[in-house]
């Protein structure tokens, strides 16, 4: 009886799972997957770059805490600070619209659109980040380009 009533420690994939049961919190967690997937790839990309947050946060032109915030995927990013960081890490920002896969619900409002007069080829918006390396003489430190020799 000594072990009754005393809450075992949960891995972080068995709690997922039992919330992702849930299916209002499943439609909220697959909402914020684009944002978890950039903040992953910056996070990954940044490592690869051997650089710390402050290191980037001093080349991008920014502080160490708005790096940690955008990498921990709770800060919306602007573009601009974006296509900045991709820069200091020698990557390029692309983003891409791909259509959703039809579902019965999407089906029916396709349906519904086409009646109101949208046209069927309009996409659904679902944005994929990818960075892809630079080479290495194209590459940018802080504001200024510098050559690297190959």
């Amino acid at each position: 009886m000594a072990g009754r009533g005393v809450n075992k420690p949960m891995r972080w994939q068995e709690y997922r799972k039992k919330l992702l049961k849930d299916p209002e919190f499943r439609r909220e967690y697959e909402a914020l997957e684009p944002e978890f997937q950039l903040a992953c790839k910056l996070i990954r990309v940044r490592l690869e770059a051997e650089m710390t947050q402050a290191e980037l946060a001093r080349a991008v032109g920014t502080k160490q805490p708005s790096i940690a915030r955008i990498e921990s995927g709770t800060q919306n990013v602007k573009l601009a600070t974006l296509k900045k960081i991709a820069r200091a890490l020698g990557c390029e920002v692309r983003i891409e619209l791909v259509r959703k896969p039809t579902t019965r619900a999407s089906a029916s409002a396709s349906r519904a659109a086409r009646r109101r007069g949208v046209p069927s080829e309009a996409p659904a918006a679902v944005y994929r980040i990818a960075a892809k390396r630079v080479p290495a003489r194209k590459r940018v430190v802080g504001a200024r380009r510098t050559r690297t020799s190959d």
